[in-house]
């Protein structure tokens, strides 16, 4: 929650939400497109003994529409899923504790007052460091 005092134009705001960087959202779902060809990939040259071409031509209309239509279900459930936990993990800053907040079916809080917490060390992969 924000306040704005008129006469000295101060913001005064009451916690912070910190969430992991969208970045690594999109690094999880592009390696979910990534597996999806991947298999998509194996799965012609695995179900027919023929040349990858002549693949093409006989067995997408065959038995591929079940493999395509199974792919992309369970591909868009997945992606539901990694939105979902993204969306649903975040810290609470308040001027008394820190609060990790998780789950969307079976939410967890972990509260941390500020007066047990001594010292903080933040570490940073390559990633975090440069996005």
């Amino acid at each position: 929650m924000m306040q704005i005092n008129d006469k000295n134009k101060k913001i005064y705001v009451t916690h912070i939400n910190i969430r992991q960087s969208i970045f690594f959202l999109m690094l999880k779902l592009i390696f979910l497109d990534a597996m999806a060809a991947f298999l998509a990939i194996i799965y012609f040259p695995l179900a027919s003994n023929k040349y990858m071409p002549e693949v093409f031509n006989s067995t997408i209309l065959s038995y591929g529409l079940a493999f395509f239509l199974t792919l992309f279900i369970a591909k868009v459930a997945i992606t539901i899923y990694v939105i979902m936990l993204w969306l649903n993990e975040y810290y609470e800053i308040w001027p008394n504790a820190i609060i990790h907040k998780r789950g969307f079916i079976f939410k967890k809080e972990e509260r941390h007052p500020l007066s047990h917490i001594r010292s903080l060390k933040v570490q940073q992969g390559f990633f975090g460091r440069n996005f």
